[in-house]
């Protein structure tokens, strides 16, 4: 059976189309806005044995003939994932995955071809809002469906996904991707957000609307009143496809033996071994962490044989028990920072000396050198 609807978005209808291509995938749709399509497939496999993580592959797939062209590399071949692929794999993967059921460990694959692009409209929105479509297609186990829209400010106002023309007037650009909650509402699952390169001259000398917090805010409003169409669209769209979600019953993570026996008597053990330092904080967390497990091998016996595994998992969730109630209870954060306090900030240029350009940037204990090598204008990058 194949389902098309179509719904206004921005400037375009956003059609979604299942049941036409890739019918042997467990969820597939067909993306089209503009004259930029999309195809996103979703396939589900067994579980993985012992692993202790949600397996889930993203994946972005340019294709040269969506632009009516061939490759340029001797062998006519499609190449690598190029820098807004994998962008874009990124911008789905972020919203997406933490709407699975806590506990569902089968393989996910998502696929994301790229089929068509009409050079006005970017594909990433037609994209994101495929992939989560391709999701709930599958019947897989998550709190979706999710959407995604794109909002350029432009001539002080909001515009949802704009084109490329109109980017270039635009002094911010958000792409804002969410999900419905239980009270009927929006939650924003992700916001990315840049002021675009040609924002300066637009605000210095062509009176355009800065990008304020206050403004920001608006635009976020705007994009929760989108996405919570959009979502119920895709809502609406799944049941016309007939689909059957999947049942699926979380399995604990780990015995109540193990954790009741882990909370009441290292909890405190934990909570005590905080220190600012992060090298002593992590030793003293490693020694805790040996003494619960012969204490539990102890206290068991037999019955803790071959349940490292389910040990893992019961210390992974006290220590994020311990590190929420902290900052809760006390404002205080691990290295004893306060929840608005920032770490210290450094900067130094010409590290390197020979060098074109270099400079070091710190952050408390992480570490940035970066390094610029000035070229002649043939060694370009295509």
């Amino acid at each position: 059976m194949v389902t098309t609807m179509s719904r206004q978005v921005g400037a375009h209808e956003m059609t979604f189309e299942a049941g036409k291509l890739a019918k042997l995938a467990d969820g597939s749709v067909v993306v089209t806005y503009g004259q930029t399509q999309v195809l996103a497939t979703c396939v589900r496999s067994k579980p993985r044995e012992g692993i202790d993580f949600f397996p889930l592959t993203i994946d972005v797939e340019e294709r040269m003939y969506a632009a009516g062209k061939i490759p340029g590399s001797f062998f006519r071949r499609e190449g690598r994932p190029g820098e807004t692929a994998i962008l874009t794999a990124r911008l789905i993967d972020r919203p997406l995955r933490p709407t699975f059921k806590e506990g569902f460990r089968d393989e996910v694959q998502v696929i994301c071809t790229i089929l068509s692009v009409d050079m006005a409209n970017p594909y990433d929105i037609p994209a994101m809002n495929a992939a989560a479509c391709a999701v709930g297609l599958a019947g897989l186990p998550f709190d979706g469906p999710v959407a995604a829209v794109r909002l350029g400010m432009i001539g002080g106002r909001w515009v949802v996904n704009p084109t490329f023309q109109e980017l270039e007037d635009a002094t911010f650009d958000i792409v804002v991707a969410g999900a419905k909650n239980a009270q009927a509402g929006v939650d924003i699952l992700m916001i990315e957000g840049e002021a675009p390169e040609g924002t300066w001259p637009l605000l210095g000398g062509g009176g355009a609307v800065a990008p304020t917090e206050e403004v920001v805010a608006q635009g976020l409003e705007v994009a929760k009143a989108e996405i919570g169409q959009l979502v119920a669209f895709q809502e609406e769209f799944i049941r016309a496809h007939g689909v059957t979600p999947m049942e699926f019953t979380p399995s604990p993570l780990y015995g109540a033996d193990i954790w009741d026996s882990l909370y009441a008597n290292f909890a405190g053990k934990l909570e005590a071994a905080i220190v600012p330092d992060k090298q002593a904080r992590d030793e003293a967390f490693d020694a805790v962490k040996e003494e619960a497990k012969l204490h539990l091998a102890t206290v068991l016996g037999a019955a803790f044989e071959e349940r490292d595994q389910e040990f893992s998992a019961a210390w992974k969730s006290l220590q994020k028990k311990v590190m929420r109630r902290r900052v809760i209870e006390q404002g205080v954060r691990l290295d004893g920072r306060g929840p608005k306090d920032i770490r210290r900030l450094s900067a130094e240029v010409g590290v390197v000396p020979r060098a074109h350009g270099s400079a070091l940037f710190e952050r408390g204990e992480t570490q940035v050198l970066n390094i610029t090598t000035l070229g002649m204008l043939r060694m370009t990058q295509l």
